[in-house]
């Protein structure tokens, strides 16, 4: 049993020596990384805004949340074996791998010329924020969708009735979707704190309007940020 344990997490183990080996020495294999996070609670609109920006600058998504549900799925050696959180189908994943899977990911990517990301529910956590600076440039910037804890709870109750089977369990659980609500409220001012202690820029969106007016917001954000990408 314990040699099935200590093999299913192999992967992991070697490419976190591997990470820690190129940090000490210097130059990373995803220096060259551009990374924009964008945060908010569930129902803030995080998933339309990313479609958008992703169109409208052509980054590359990175869901972390999706990514997590699709390693398990897939019965990736790092993941697979975790237990899962009460009413949801998302593995409960530390820090420390979380953010080596973002990695992994961003990695794999860079190796295809892919530089420019957008980096989607993460991190949620101030522990995941150091996590990060372990093995990833910080992010140019930060988009936070700001929306009122009660507003998030009505567009996720609606966005629940609405759904059809292929819903996410924690949109058709009550509970588990307003605990996730408490939850991002309880971290983010933490999270944002860190960001800000580490230098990376915050912009806090109201997202408490439409989708078109939130998107203006956004393009003013970030065609100074695409401009001066392409200009370099």
């Amino acid at each position: 049993m314990i040699f099935e344990t200590v093999a299913k997490f192999l992967p992991y183990l070697s490419f976190m020596v591997g990470a820690s080996l190129w940090s000490k020495s210097g130059r990373k294999p995803t220096d060259d990384a551009l990374i924009i996070f964008i945060i908010g609670a569930p129902g803030a609109g995080k998933g339309t805004q990313s479609t958008f920006l992703v169109k409208r600058f052509g980054l590359q998504h990175l869901s972390y949340g999706d990514l997590m549900r699709g390693l398990r799925k897939s019965g990736d050696p790092g993941v697979s074996g975790l237990k899962t959180k009460s009413g949801t189908d998302n593995p409960s994943v530390p820090d420390d791998m979380g953010a080596w899977l973002l990695w992994r990911e961003i990695r794999n990517g860079g190796l295809e010329g892919k530089e420019l990301w957008l980096v989607d529910g993460f991190p949620r956590r101030p522990e995941q924020v150091e996590e990060w600076l372990h093995l990833l440039p910080p992010a140019v910037l930060t988009l936070y969708l700001k929306c009122p804890q009660d507003i998030s709870k009505q567009r996720v109750a609606s966005r629940g009735e609405k759904a059809g089977v292929e819903a996410r369990p924690e949109d058709l659980n009550p509970q588990t979707a307003m605990r996730r609500i408490d939850e991002f409220h309880k971290n983010v001012d933490f999270v944002v704190a860190k960001l800000e202690e580490k230098g990376m820029k915050v912009f806090e969106v109201d997202a408490h309007r439409s989708p078109v007016d939130v998107q203006k917001e956004l393009e003013k954000i970030m065609e100074p940020l695409i401009q001066s990408i392409s200009s370099t």
